[in-house]
């Protein structure tokens, strides 16, 4: 899901995408951080029928919050992060990214919150930030291997009557 989110994302600026908390290099501002930050997972599964091997699949929707973060150097000529949000908000709900998100299994759900988070860095200088929240909804599936009772032998005996019968193969 990650590398799928992340092939979308960058598909919106030409500014880098990178996973939010990772230990790797920064990029040189101004660039994008995402993470997948919360999922709830429901209580209610879908069961396919059982094949002839025995495999069943179990699927299941999550509901997730796909948080974004934009840095830029408050001297920067790039857009303000607040104005770079808006304009991906709004490409993000345009039919063709639609449709590329549905056929990449996630379904954009709501844009939810975009919040204006400038922070003092390490050198002591502003850095413009912004973050917004989505929220998407995606399948998540796992296999089960059902196992089969395929022969049976029984044992029994009643008064005098004792024996061995074999039921399947």
């Amino acid at each position: 899901m990650i590398e799928i989110l992340y092939r979308l994302l960058q598909s919106l600026t030409d500014y880098p995408v990178i996973r939010a908390y990772g230990n790797g290099i920064e990029p040189k501002k101004p660039f994008v951080t995402y993470n997948l930050m919360l999922e709830r997972v429901p209580t209610h599964s879908l069961y396919s029928n059982v094949d002839q091997n025995g495999r069943q699949e179990v699927k299941t929707h999550i509901d997730a919050v796909l948080e974004l973060q934009y840095f830029r150097a408050m001297e920067s000529e790039d857009p303000h992060s607040l104005a770079f949000f808006r304009d991906m908000a709004m490409k993000m709900q345009t039919q063709s990214q639609q449709d590329k998100w549905d056929s990449a299994g996630i379904a954009l759900v709501n844009v939810d919150k975009l919040t204006h988070l400038p922070f003092l860095d390490e050198a002591q200088k502003y850095v413009d930030r912004s973050v917004l929240e989505l929220s998407v909804r995606y399948t998540a599936s796992a296999e089960d291997i059902i196992h089969f009772i395929e022969t049976v032998k029984l044992d029994y005996q009643l008064d005098k009557l004792k024996g061995s019968q074999i039921i399947g193969d």
